[in-house]
């Protein structure tokens, strides 16, 4: 998945821990949970970004949490 996301750092006298959070994080994160182990899958406005025709094959759109319509998906062919 692609757009804007949040990165912060914490700091503390003996380590640093960073966080990204955003739509796009939970959408990644979503998609990574609905394959199968060494799958890869993209969402369509990530298919957009690519800017050329790989490979993929397209699914049908799923359901995530938070979302009010389908997610259209790809999966890369191998």
């Amino acid at each position: 998945s692609s757009g804007e996301d949040l990165c912060q750092e914490i700091e503390s006298d003996h380590r640093i821990e960073s966080t990204v959070i955003g739509d796009s994080v939970n959408v990644s994160i979503s998609l990574c949970g609905a394959g199968d182990k060494g799958e890869i899958f993209l969402s369509a406005p990530f298919r957009a970004a690519l800017g050329f025709l790989s490979p993929l094959k397209p699914l049908p759109s799923i359901e995530l949490k938070g979302k009010g319509q389908a997610l259209p998906v790809f999966r890369v062919k191998r």
